[in-house]
């Protein structure tokens, strides 16, 4: 299994965060163009951003017969959606506290 994933794992990679990228990207664009509630937009933008890696684990195992090389797709996936959640919360998060830090600079 090893002999076949280290060779392939910089491909699997780069598509990885290829797709999910666009798939930020997607998310933002349509939360934009479909409400004005901050929430909202930051819904779609993560849900569109961090696909469900279950299902694609599934559906690759049963329409690929149980290969390996689906398995390892799928594992990429999980494991590059966990980095990229972190980072979208994290920008979230910062564009919070620095709306919070000019909400009472103003209101001193």
């Amino acid at each position: 299994f090893f002999e076949i994933l280290v060779p392939v794992l910089s491909v699997l990679g780069v598509l990885d965060i290829v797709h999910n990228a666009v798939a930020v990207v997607t998310g933002a664009a349509a939360g934009m163009v479909l409400s004005r509630v901050t929430a909202t937009r930051r819904a779609l933008t993560f849900e569109l951003g961090i696909q469900n890696d279950g299902l694609a684990l599934v559906i690759l195992l049963r329409q690929l017969k149980w290969l390996g090389g689906a398995a390892a797709i799928a594992a990429t996936w999980g494991v590059w959606d966990l980095i990229a959640g972190g980072v979208i919360v994290g920008f979230f998060r910062t564009l919070d506290n620095k709306r919070h830090w000019l909400w009472q600079t103003e209101q001193k």
